[in-house]
């Protein structure tokens, strides 16, 4: 392993911290530096915060990371620091500032393995499957659940590893209750899923059989009763710590109906099914603005 490291900031739930491990891990892999996080605002659940409080989530996988320290995250993250920090950070380590890699925009950043000269700090999101590819496998090893799911889900398990199976998930919660995250990203609507379920109906060799995750199983069961009576609502009896053994379960089925959410996201990706068909939303943010086309792989459907 080459002198220096990486360290990438962790900001927000299980499936933001999977994409910002990912891109360390990828910069790290190339240039062989070992990966540090900087897990300082998950930590931080004092008052006045402007973020919504969340927890270090990455301990559901068999990595075992470093974690920067204080004094490295402070010497090469001027990001966020008051103007007179950064001047005497720049006086004491006047190299440092070029180490802080700061996602410009949610487009696939190219370049990125180029600017960034380690020992290097990244702040961003980095949501797009482009930053994971080169190094799929190593992430697949990495991002392998540590706890083996429980013998009360083995039924289940079963059932979604069949064919036919598909993963539909429902994410509302913030995303309905919380204004800027609905403003930011929003419910996706009834009319997607009919859709999504029309195409997977046309497309899919076997008999569709859903199984329904969400963070709000009553709705659900109000509004998805025309998926029929073959359909399973899971319920978080089978959540698990972290909700890791939910994820889990995602995982395994054949095909994929997921909302503008990074969890289930993750979810599709790791699953290793050979034909599996991964419906998306082709407007992941509301805000136009905000580029999501790099953030899907080319064969999953956008609708």
């Amino acid at each position: 392993m080459g002198k220096g490291f990486i360290i990438t900031q962790l900001l927000g739930g299980l499936g933001n911290q999977m994409f910002q491990y990912a891109a360390g891990r990828r910069l790290a892999h190339d240039h062989g530096l070992e990966l540090k996080l900087d897990a300082s605002i998950l930590h931080d659940h004092s008052p006045g915060q402007h973020h919504v409080n969340r927890h270090f989530d990455l301990d559901l996988f068999t990595v075992d990371p470093a974690f920067a320290s204080p004094a490295e995250r402070w010497r090469y993250n001027a990001h966020g620091l008051p103007r007179p920090v950064r001047l005497l950070r720049r006086l004491l380590w006047p190299m440092s500032r070029r180490s802080a890699c700061i996602e410009p925009s949610f487009r696939f950043q190219p370049d990125l393995f180029q600017r960034a000269e380690p020992p290097a700090y990244l702040a961003g999101l980095w949501q797009s499957w482009r930053y994971l590819h080169p190094i799929e496998d190593v992430l697949r090893r990495d991002f392998t659940f540590r706890q083996s799911l429980p013998p009360q889900s083995t039924a289940l398990a079963e059932a979604l590893r069949q064919p036919g199976s598909v993963c539909l998930n429902v994410r509302r919660g913030d995303f309905v209750s919380v204004p800027d995250t609905a403003a930011c990203l929003g419910f996706v609507g009834l009319d997607y899923y009919r859709a999504a379920t029309e195409f997977i109906r046309s497309r899919s060799g076997s008999p569709a059989r859903y199984f329904v995750f969400s963070d709000d199983l009553d709705w659900c069961r109000r509004e998805l009763a025309w998926l029929g009576d073959g359909v399973t609502f899971v319920e978080h009896t089978h959540a698990g710590p972290k909700f890791g053994h939910y994820l889990h379960l995602m995982s395994l089925a054949n095909h994929f109906v997921i909302p503008n959410s990074t969890f289930a996201w993750w979810a599709a990706w790791l699953s290793r099914s050979a034909d599996k068909l991964v419906i998306a939303p082709a407007q992941w943010f509301r805000d136009a603005a905000l580029d999501a086309r790099d953030l899907c792989p080319d064969d999953w459907v956008r609708l």
